[in-house]
């Protein structure tokens, strides 16, 4: 495939942004990964494993993409 220029990047985000698909997109991503979480206490599995996973969901949400 091709590389995307910067500029067409920062374009697209920008129409991402303006048409509010950017924010529904986060939202999603957000209602799965606490959905995730939720599974993830509920099931029985050792405590590492387990927080690690729950990190990578945290630093998930945390991320400005």
């Amino acid at each position: 495939g091709e590389e995307l220029a910067s500029e067409d990047i920062s374009r697209f985000r920008d129409i991402l942004t303006r048409s509010g698909s950017l924010d529904a997109s986060r939202a999603a991503a957000r209602e799965f990964l606490e959905k995730g979480c939720i599974a993830l206490r509920s099931v029985d599995m050792p405590q590492e494993p387990r927080a690690f996973l729950l990190g990578v969901a945290e630093y998930m949400m945390s991320r400005d993409c």
